[in-house]
């Protein structure tokens, strides 16, 4: 994996600089490449460029991968050791649910005013004070025991969360522009299926060991530390330019991102696939706990293997089919993550049967597909948009994606359990993975006809007005 992104950094940028991803080693850094460079397709190097190395890039990119991984860590500790809490606090299910609603209900709500910030000011500042912020109110959680107020304060981790992955993410942008963007954000978003892979048997065996409120205080720790490093590691890189020449953001063109069909319907596919991996995630260690027999951390530690296996796969064969189908066609991102979906959805159903066999195959194949689209449809969404007003467009499509999915889909999933059982609960989840498919279906039309949306001819830009490199 590693030689892969080693082939594909050329160099990048300092505080000031930018990264341009390629296919090709790294050249020396001089006057005499920058001349050949011109004569040769493929991108080329921009002058700010040329005073940062690939070794520092790699590093970048690994400490915001680190950086993801804790932030997964961090918001999966609560369904590892939820079957704990419920019995030391009295909760029933619908309470529990309401907690991790009230968590993605403040990274919604959140998200509108850091995009406005993102675009405005420095992103490596914002993403380091948004790690410092998660990790203070991760460990305040830990020393509740009322309900209520364990679910303000960890509300106030969401809005933490929600900033470092609006900011991360255009960071990552501006490093890879082109089609080496997709890749670049596979292994960024590789962070999502390993952290939540590794925060349920960890927040189940810290929980289970030492109580409840462990995985809460060990992880904080965890993040004020590896926020020490991302300050040494992080730089500002140059932002991308539209076709206008400009990179600040008007509210003319953020609004037209909202009329913009390959970006809406990429969005709300989005959303779609987060109820269901949302609702997936919070439930499925209590499900095994209560109705397969599982200790807490057994359970825990088994939705997280399977988690690691399924999830990292997709996520690696989501990222490398993106790159080279949307070279050809710029529908593809569209088309794959609609069949992630819609193939995702049977292995759901399995996991309702309850035989140990079913649920193993439909934890591990649902986790697979559902990960498949985790660089394309991320991607889709960022080539969908300008350049100039990209962190907005990344904080709409949080608020919108938490609005209709993640925020809603625990505390309904709870509510639905009280009354009528868990299973039939969980099942709800079949009709969001085939609505989202349906809406990206819808979609991929409207990449075919965005300007903005680059195609096979123009995949070494970034938008249409971008430099040709």
């Amino acid at each position: 994996m590693w030689n892969a992104v080693n082939l594909r950094v050329r160099a990048s940028s300092g505080p000031s600089g930018a990264l341009i991803g390629s296919k090709t080693s790294v050249r020396s850094m001089t006057s005499q490449s920058t001349e050949e460079d011109r004569t040769k397709p493929g991108p080329q190097v921009s002058a700010a460029a040329k005073a940062a190395t690939a070794s520092s890039v790699r590093f970048v990119l690994a400490t915001l991968i680190s950086l993801n991984l804790l932030n997964y860590i961090d918001r999966n500790l609560l369904p590892g050791a939820q079957p704990l809490l419920q019995k030391a606090l009295g909760l029933t299910d619908s309470s529990i649910g309401a907690v991790s609603s009230s968590f993605f209900l403040a990274y919604m709500f959140a998200a509108p005013l850091l995009g406005w910030m993102g675009d405005r000011f420095s992103r490596r500042r914002l993403v380091l004070l948004s790690v410092t912020w998660w990790s203070c109110a991760l460990g305040l959680a830990a020393f509740n025991t009322n309900i209520a107020w364990f679910a303000k304060v960890y509300s106030m981790v969401g809005v933490g969360e929600a900033a470092f992955g609006v900011y991360a993410v255009t960071l990552l942008s501006d490093y890879f522009p082109g089609a080496d963007r997709s890749w670049a954000l596979s292994l960024f978003f590789l962070a999502i299926t390993a952290g939540r892979a590794l925060g349920y048997p960890i927040g189940g065996w810290l929980a289970e060991a030492f109580g409840w409120q462990a995985p809460f205080r060990v992880c904080a720790l965890a993040g004020l530390l590896l926020m020490l490093i991302a300050a040494r590691a992080l730089g500002e890189p140059e932002r991308q330019r539209d076709a206008t020449g400009t990179t600040g953001a008007t509210r003319l063109s953020s609004l037209r991102m909202l009329w913009n069909r390959a970006y809406l319907f990429a969005v709300l596919g989005l959303a779609m696939q987060s109820f269901a991996l949302s609702g997936l995630s919070i439930w499925l260690p209590t499900y095994l706990h209560r109705f397969a027999g599982y200790s807490v951390t057994h359970a825990a530690t088994f939705v997280g293997a399977v988690t690691l296996v399924g999830g990292l796969g997709g996520t690696w064969l989501g990222g490398l089919l993106g790159e080279r189908l949307f070279r050809r066609e710029r529908r593809a991102l569209y088309w794959l993550s609609a069949a992630s979906l819609f193939l995702a959805a049977p292995f759901v159903a399995a996991i309702l049967l309850q035989s140990p066999q079913m649920v193993s195959g439909g934890v591990i194949g649902s986790q697979f597909f559902l990960a498949l689209n985790l660089g394309p449809l991320n991607t889709a969404i960022l080539n969908s948009v300008p350049a100039s007003v990209r962190s907005t467009a990344v904080a709409a499509a949080l608020f919108l994606v938490h609005a209709l999915g993640d925020a809603l889909s625990p505390l309904l999933i709870g509510l639905v359990s009280d009354s009528f059982g868990l299973r039939i609960g969980i099942s709800i989840t079949l009709v969001s993975l085939l609505a989202g498919g349906l809406l990206l279906v819808a979609g991929a039309e409207g990449a075919s006809v965005s300007p903005l949306v680059p195609c096979h001819t123009a995949d070494k830009t970034d938008d249409p007005g971008e430099e040709r490199l």
